[in-house]
Parts: structure tokens; sequence; C-alpha cells
């Protein structure tokens, strides 16, 4: 990690899926990199900065597409094989499972 006294390991992070809103699915991408603080062997914060954004098609609304800079916070939860996530940043507020590989 960058801090000595601590486990803060960086990463290199990508997403891609659907997202549900407004009646429509958009298709939300993010390219970005992830700082992580080990608290205990359960739970892990985090820091994210990238690029990410949204498209979408469709003959009710058209079409759109979008390309911002991405930025958040999160945590991770340890169950085991999978990790429950959840992450706060200036376009949504998401929750889920991760599975580490």
């Amino acid at each position: 990690g960058w801090i000595p006294e601590i486990v803060n390991p960086v990463s290199i992070e990508g997403q891609f899926g659907p997202m549900f809103a407004k009646g429509q699915t958009l298709w939300m991408y993010s390219a970005h990199l992830r700082w992580d603080f080990v608290k205990d062997e359960l739970w892990t914060l985090f820091a994210l900065g990238g690029v990410g954004g949204n498209f979408y098609d469709n003959t009710k609304f058209g079409s759109d597409f979008a390309f911002h800079p991405r930025f958040g916070v999160g945590a991770f939860y340890d169950m085991g094989a999978f990790l429950y996530r959840a992450e706060l940043s200036h376009e949504a507020i998401t929750f889920g499972v991760a599975m580490p590989f």
C-alpha cells in the first residue's frame, strides 16, 4: 500500500451493466482506480476515481451518450465466497454482490 501503517492496495476496476431508471434501461460503464482501506477481516472501505458514463437507444426516448469523470466512496462486507458492495458516487447509489477472482 501507499501508507505503511495501514493495508491500502490500489486496483484497476471496470464496470458495465444495465441501470433501470425513469421507465427505461440505460447501459452504464466505468473505468477507474479503486483505493481500498482494509478495516478488519470483514470490512473494507474504498474510494474510487476515473471515468464513466451511460448510453441508451430506444424508440420512446431517442438515444443519448454520456461521458464524465467518476468519483465515489463505498464499502465491501466479506461473506466468504462473495462480497456485498455498497457505493455512493455522483451519478448513482448502488448495492450489489462482488466475486473476487
